[in-house]
């Protein structure tokens, strides 16, 4: 479960409380979950982030469903971490060839 809250006016989150042991927490902190309505969003969980794309921020929409709003553009370092990543690959993969490891 996790507490959203500090929402501006485009409805854009600020702030993510993760609550591990979700009502559990809510008794734990003393909290009045009416109360804290008011000014947040409890939800089970978040959407998952596309992790190509440069992100603006979690987002609610009118139903106070968290949505990843993105810019549009891709992220600057992706294409070159994934090439970092082929290269360790290969490299791993040459070790096991000649037999440096196992």
């Amino acid at each position: 479960m996790y507490y959203l809250s500090e929402i501006d006016e485009n409805r854009k989150v600020n702030s993510t409380l993760f609550m591990s042991n979700g009502e559990k927490d809510i008794e734990y902190l003393g909290w009045d979950k009416e109360e804290k309505e008011k000014t947040g969003v409890f939800v089970d969980e978040l959407p998952e982030q596309d992790e190509t794309q440069e992100g603006d921020g979690l987002y609610l929409d009118d139903d106070n469903r968290p949505y990843w709003k993105y810019t549009g553009k891709p992220r600057e370092n992706f294409e070159a971490d994934m090439a970092e990543m082929a290269i360790d690959h290969e490299m791993r993969l040459s070790m096991l060839e000649i037999g440096l490891t196992e």
